[in-house]
This record gives structure tokens, sequence and C-alpha cells, in this order.
């Protein structure tokens, strides 16, 4: 996947895996988008945020470019995912 998700794309991961979050890291920025109410949500994701991976699903999450130095740490005990730069 290359580029920015469009409004298609988005709506049919959601309509496709309603119970998933599809992680990517082709952005510059990390990002979660949320489908809430049949409306689609973007928000940026700040450093150090930690997420609920329950809270967030379904969602699209974006990690951010490595080489600007974005990571995402998921904790697979606790289901959080952490937004880091280094």
């Amino acid at each position: 996947m290359v580029g920015v998700l469009g409004k298609d794309e988005v709506s049919l991961f959601f309509r496709l895996y309603p119970h998933k979050i599809l992680m990517r890291g082709h952005s510059h920025q990390p990002e979660l988008i949320q489908s809430r109410h049949k409306t689609i949500i973007s928000e940026g994701l700040k450093t150090g945020e930690i997420l609920q991976i329950p809270d967030i699903v379904p969602g699209i999450l974006t990690c951010g470019a490595a080489d600007h130095g974005f990571v995402m740490i998921w904790d697979r005990i606790k289901q959080t995912i952490g937004s880091y730069k280094l």
C-alpha cells in the first residue's frame, strides 16, 4: 500500500474487517482513522500517546515514517500500542 488512503479504501476496510486493526507505515505522521457512527474520523497521534487496542477497533493505525524517527510499539500482553519518536 503506497500513498494516502482515500475515503473509498477506508470505507471498504471498515466494511470487510469490522473487528480488525490495519497497521501501516507509509506516511510521514502517525495517525488513527476510525469509523464512529458511520462517520470517518482521522486524528493525528501525539508522541508518547498510548492507545488501548479495544478502544480503537476497528481502526487504521499509521506508524509514521521511520526515517523521521517514528516508531510504534505493540504490547500484546497489555493490549496497547504506543506512538514514539526517537
